[in-house]
């Protein structure tokens, strides 16, 4: 359904709706620009990416890409033509990874994961060609080591006994990438 994004320019006490408009109840589709911090990126349901350049205050439609209920997203910090799009619906069919080499104005379908979300994308500035991939009601998780264009199944990441093979959350060590949550 309908839902906002807020800005506060006063550290939190003060809050000013800045864009309604509907998106998945999972996820945490908006990204700030590495390199360029008033660029904000935002993908809602059913439409395309959404794109801020003066640090959330104003939004206009971005690119030509439209997504069903995007989870998160990332643009690549050092290159940031990269962007990749994790798209899925929470039960319903699969889920895919989309990648843009030009900044979200256009994007390309890179893998389908048999799980029907990608909750979680994590790019290390150190290394940015390796992004990882979680995933929901399926197998493991996902690597790319070619930022975002190619994906691999990494081992399965579930105890034994659990009833759902899933993963949620990741993250990568601001200071050593080779440190994966």
């Amino acid at each position: 359904g309908q839902r906002q994004i807020l800005r506060s320019t006063n550290a939190g006490a003060n809050w000013a709706v800045r864009l309604t408009h509907p998106f998945g109840e999972y996820g945490i589709p908006i990204e700030r620009h590495p390199e360029q911090p008033d660029t904000v990126l935002f993908g809602g349901e059913d439409d395309v990416l959404y794109r801020s350049v003066n640090g959330g205050l104003n939004w206009s439609p971005w690119g030509a890409a439209s997504f069903r209920s995007p989870c998160d997203l990332v643009i690549t910090p050092g290159d940031p033509a990269q962007v990749i799009v994790a798209d899925g619906i929470t039960s319903v069919g699969h889920a895919y990874l989309h990648q843009s080499t030009d900044g979200g104005a256009s994007f390309s379908m890179r893998d389908s994961v048999a799980g029907s979300e990608v909750p979680s994308l994590a790019v290390s500035r150190q290394r940015t060609k390796d992004v990882f991939a979680m995933t929901w009601s399926a197998v493991g998780a996902r690597v790319s080591h070619d930022g975002g264009e190619s994906w691999e199944l990494l081992e399965d990441l579930n105890r034994p006994g659990q009833s759902i093979a899933a993963t949620w959350g990741t993250d990568i060590a601001r200071d050593d990438p080779n440190v994966v949550f």
